[in-house]
């Protein structure tokens, strides 16, 4: 199966820069006002810039941000709302003025540098913004396309052809997500690059770049001698012949998303048991978070995948 869902899942959402209804200035990356002193151990000037506003910029990207993947929405409209050509430049001077505000500064947080949040938020709009410039489209809806055309293969390139996987949507999402330390490139991605390259005849590094921080918490990152993950729900799956991610959920009653992003090996671990809905034709989340008596934000977080919606 191709693993690029992981950071390529679709969702239908509005994408619109924070406003304000008064004269009031909010952080992007903190849900607060702009504030000289949001951290106590830096210096207002710091705190200052690393609370600025950034009007070009959808906050939606911090949500993307703390999912872990990267979303594909439905509709040119939305992505070009999200890929807005003002946000990069905004993201550019911010992390300009964060450097030389907190130059003589500790860390904000322990572990974190002071640019951390705008690297992490450039990371995730660099891959979501790339484009196939022959067709103009978005890659992201173009990988979901060849994701969706080969959805039953169990191999994270498999199924697919020489066009597809030398693609230049394929080729620069990998390129995209190897040169920062801020994505799920792991060696699973590596060993897939590495594939990619011999049979289109590249030469791009492939090797994972390391953090510059020393923080142990953050997603999809561990360092060097970190204990392995155990599968908290104690519920495991072995893979077997035939299987796929969607027949797998179905069968085992839990979120096909939290089942691609909790898992890349045979022995898989199981999310909580759920009651598990498929999406029908004419379906929105809006209407479903309605009926399932939760909110948008709750639907949308318990499914890092569009179907089937637990």
């Amino acid at each position: 199966m191709l693993r690029l869902p992981l950071l390529l899942t679709i969702v239908s959402a509005r994408l619109w820069p924070i406003v304000a209804g008064d004269d009031k200035k909010y952080s992007f990356f903190f849900s607060i006002e702009v504030t000289d002193s949001l951290f106590s151990n830096i210096t207002p000037g710091c705190n200052l810039a690393l609370t600025a506003e950034l009007p070009a910029c959808p906050r939606e990207f911090l949500q993307l941000l703390s999912n872990g993947a990267y979303y594909s929405l439905e509709g040119q409209e939305y992505m070009d709302v999200l890929c807005n050509s003002d946000c990069a430049p905004q993201l550019a001077a911010y992390r300009q003025k964060v450097l030389t505000a907190c130059a003589g500064d500790p860390q904000p947080r322990p572990g974190f540098p002071a640019t951390y949040w705008v690297d992490a938020v450039t990371s995730v709009r660099e891959l979501m913004c790339l484009k196939d410039s022959a067709t103009g489209k978005y890659c992201a809806d173009v990988l979901e396309a060849a994701f969706q055309d080969n959805a039953t293969s169990t191999d994270m390139l498999g199924g697919f052809a020489d066009e597809q996987l030398c693609s230049e949507c394929m080729v620069n999402v990998f390129r995209q997500q190897q040169s920062t330390p801020y994505s799920n490139y792991g060696e699973e991605m590596m060993e897939a690059f590495q594939r990619i390259q011999q049979k289109c005849n590249l030469n791009y590094p492939t090797a994972s770049q390391p953090l510059q921080v020393n923080a142990t918490s953050l997603f999809n990152y561990a360092p060097a001698g970190y204990a392995v993950a155990k599968c908290a729900s104690d519920r495991t799956y072995t893979v077997v012949s035939g299987d796929n991610c969607l027949s797998i959920s179905k069968n085992s009653h839990v979120s096909t998303g939290f089942l691609i992003l909790m898992n890349g090996l045979r022995i898989l671990c199981l999310p909580p048991v759920c009651e598990d809905y498929v999406i029908r034709s004419g379906d929105s989340c809006e209407a479903l978070a309605s009926s399932k008596a939760c909110t948008f934000q709750q639907l949308v977080s318990w499914n890092p995948r569009k179907h089937p919606l637990e």
